[in-house]
């Protein structure tokens, strides 16, 4: 901070474990505040007072995360609202900065020279190559010159070098697509169709037999790709209700599964036998169950014994 504070506007974001709108201060928000004052730093004036951390256990929630100016450059601080489809514990601030960034000159930027492997090169050629661009290279060096003539060198080299090493074209590997045995049998089927209709001229003929065996092989794949797509979601909900709390390798990776690009299977769950797949039913419906589960009610089947201890875990102090 003193390195720079004399010379650059600074600025600090993200996760400081400390709050400045917590109402009983501890320590590290003392910490924190002291260190603002220490540093001549401060929040911009728009950051409002609204909760960015929320704790698994579902009671615990602050306003940790900051984002500190040392002068008035922020002209837009923006905290998000929760989102369920927000799988951190952290809810993400946007800001607004103004100022100009000077372009360079790509011109003198030095190209950056690709590595030689030189168990691939042909040396032989290379120093027969370098030997015909020398005959052509004036060696009257003098102290003016001196520079000059060595990068003419080094470009001979470089120039030699490149040319009998050619860089290794990086195919990107297609995904390959992981099909059941049902699936493969359904499309080789529909495939072996689709070549027989082809071979007749592909007429759209309803009374041709090759064609209604096309249409019907179509139906039959895309009914068998629904079913494995339907299994596999199921399985996934089965793991994530099966999960131990304390698994956090699962945890994360169907996190991780789930965040994937290609990752196929729909975002949808059954509440209250109605199937639930878009945003704001998905923000409603969890709003009921946790609403239905924050309502007490009474239930003779419910074990009293252990419901005074629970109730008396609730009551201590966090």
């Amino acid at each position: 901070m003193e390195k720079y504070s004399a010379t650059a506007d600074i600025i600090l974001g993200g996760d400081m474990n400390a709050s400045l709108h917590r109402k009983d201060g501890i320590s590290r928000d003392k910490t924190f505040k002291n260190f603002l004052e220490e540093q001549k730093l401060f929040i911009p004036n728009q950051c409002r007072r609204q909760n960015t951390f929320y704790h698994y256990n579902g009671r615990d929630e602050s306003q940790i995360d900051y984002i500190i100016q040392s002068k008035e450059i922020i002209s837009m601080y923006t905290t998000f609202m929760r989102e369920p489809e927000n799988t951190s514990t952290h809810d993400p601030v946007l800001v607004l900065l103004q100022g100009a960034i000077p372009i360079q000159d790509t011109q003198n930027i030095r190209k950056q020279t690709k590595r030689i492997i030189w168990k691939k090169i042909d040396k032989q050629k290379y120093a027969k190559d370098v030997e015909d661009d020398l005959k052509l290279f004036s060696s009257n060096i003098t102290c003016e010159n001196a520079a000059e003539k060595i990068q003419q060198l080094c470009t001979i080299l470089n120039k030699n070098a490149e040319k009998q090493f050619k860089q290794p074209v990086k195919k990107r590997k297609k995904r390959k697509i992981c099909w059941s045995p049902d699936i493969a049998a359904a499309a080789k089927t529909s495939k072996e169709c689709y070549g027989k209709w082809k071979s007749l001229g592909k007429q759209k003929d309803p009374t041709q037999s090759a064609y209604i065996e096309l249409k019907i092989s179509k139906k039959v794949l895309r009914s068998t790709q629904r079913k494995s797509a339907a299994q596999k979601r199921n399985e996934k909900y089965e793991r994530i209700m099966e999960l131990n709390e304390n698994d956090s390798e699962g945890f994360y990776q169907l996190i991780r599964k789930q965040r994937d690009p290609g990752n196929t299977c729909a975002s949808a769950f059954i509440f209250k036998e109605e199937i639930i797949n878009t945003d704001p039913e998905i923000r409603e419906a969890w709003a009921d169950y946790f609403y239905d589960l924050a309502t007490p009610s009474e239930n003779p089947n419910f074990d009293p014994i252990f419901k005074n201890h629970v109730e008396q875990d609730v009551q201590k102090p966090t």
